[in-house]
């Protein structure tokens, strides 16, 4: 039995999906109200941060999928207590592994969001030497939310001097299960650890190209939105412009590029 955490959300969703393909049992834990889809998911009530109906959902669970978020500084707790919480119930109920997923070179960036999610690999990697992160380059979604708002101004920001590797969350799923069933990783390995990135390194300026492009192929929009230079101030600027969002070669997934990620939406 697999427990996914957060399996409702953009990520979690494409892993059940990914595990349910696989032929996997898996459980969903949720803070709603959900009964049992067609594909035989089953959802438990639970609350990282309090703690209520961990135990229950952990129960009979081999393997714990984290894929959680909490962007705001209210629930970034989520991040840090919720995972005290969590690894304290996989312990008591003996889960023999559990895997976060989680952002390329984290702990290298000062910014709040970025703090709690490595305090929160921290915290996985502590509990137990099976558990493992799964670090990946941020999501093709992140670049299309970004711009679906300041787009109907017809304004697109660009931040200067940086480029993303995006990734599909197909992709992602993909890696997340292959960890979560891996025998060379975890105690025993010396490996907790994975980082995965998108199959192609292109400059935001690019990224707005395609993204406004693909929108108007699609005639979603007459109009071309201008592109606005962006400094991102502070350490997290800095993060982007030295390229730390960015993976080296052997972490490259050979999947869905941003441009065949556009044409499909």
């Amino acid at each position: 039995m697999y427990l996914v955490v957060g399996g409702t959300g953009a990520a979690g969703s494409r892993i059940v999906a990914e595990l349910v393909s696989r032929g996997m049992q898996v459980r969903v834990l949720t803070r709603g109200n959900r009964r049992a889809k067609d594909d035989g998911v089953s959802f438990v009530r639970g609350d990282l941060l309090t703690g209520a109906g961990l135990a229950e959902a952990t129960a009979n669970v081999h393997t714990v999928i984290d894929a959680s978020d909490g962007k705001t500084p209210r629930s970034q707790r989520v991040l840090t207590d919720g995972a005290e919480n969590l690894m304290q119930a996989c312990w008591a109920s003996g889960v023999e592994r559990a895997v976060l997923l989680s952002i390329v070179n984290v702990d290298q960036c000062a910014l709040g969001y970025y703090r709690a999610k490595a305090e929160q690999e921290r915290l996985f990697s502590t509990a137990n030497r099976n558990n493992v992160v799964v670090r990946s380059t941020q999501f093709h979604e992140f670049l299309g939310m970004m711009w679906s708002t300041p787009s109907r101004a017809r304004v697109l920001p660009v931040f200067t001097h940086t480029s993303f590797q995006p990734i599909d969350l197909r992709d992602v799923a993909a890696a997340v299960v292959d960890a979560a069933r891996s025998e060379s990783l975890g105690a025993g390995s010396g490996r907790q650890q994975i980082t995965i990135g998108g199959p192609e390194i292109l400059s935001m300026r690019e990224l707005a190209r395609q993204w406004t492009f693909a929108r108007q192929a699609q005639g979603k929009t007459r109009h071309r939105a201008l592109t606005v230079p962006v400094h991102v101030p502070g350490k997290f600027g800095a993060f982007l412009r030295a390229g730390r969002n960015l993976v080296p070669d052997d972490a490259v997934t050979n999947g869905v590029t941003f441009g065949q990620w556009l044409s499909e939406k």
